[in-house]
């Protein structure tokens, strides 16, 4: 036979150890004739959480009731115009006492948009008096205008219309 140097017959057996132990190793590997392997892993597919959406079954149906609903109050509208329109302007409702001083009527101020602001005017209200709006500007507070003396509507088939107009221009 022929003679193989050191380094190869060393070389040689690592690689038949090496082919012996991945032998060995598939064999263990594999299951024993009537044993089957573990069983199989789910496979675990995510999806997304779905929120309900309310269907009308969902809303409650009111009760019957024997009683009628009750109308809405009667308003009357009470409006003023601004003459000439500017921004930065706000009014409030004032009503007169005996003594003939002013007084501010709760609830009624606001913001004079594109020169007018609106009230609704109560039944229990109609045809009182007098009553007079303020116009001021917001940034100032000061007066820029008031209106004649008024009654508030008698009834509600058209709007209280109050004009006033004011001088924008300031002496120097």
């Amino acid at each position: 036979m022929f003679k193989l140097s050191r380094n190869y017959s060393f070389l040689l057996t690592v690689l038949c150890v090496a082919v012996l132990f991945c032998s060995w190793q598939a064999s263990v590997s594999k299951p024993v004739s009537g044993q089957e392997g573990p069983p199989p892993r789910p496979t675990v597919t995510p999806r997304p959480t779905a929120t309900p959406i309310p269907t009308p079954t969902d809303v409650p149906t009111p009760a019957a009731t024997s009683e009628p609903k009750k109308p809405k109050p009667p308003v009357a509208i009470l409006l003023l115009e601004v003459q000439p329109v500017q921004s930065g302007l706000s009014s409030i409702v004032q009503w007169q006492d005996f003594q003939d001083d002013w007084h501010d009527v709760d609830g009624w101020r606001g913001t004079v948009v594109n020169g007018k602001t609106i009230w609704w005017v109560e039944e229990k209200d109609w045809g009182t008096g007098p009553f007079r709006w303020v116009v001021y500007e917001v940034e100032s507070e000061s007066v820029v205008a008031e209106s004649t003396p008024f009654d508030l509507p008698a009834n509600n088939s058209e709007p209280k219309v109050i004009q006033v107009m004011f001088n924008t221009t300031t002496a120097e």
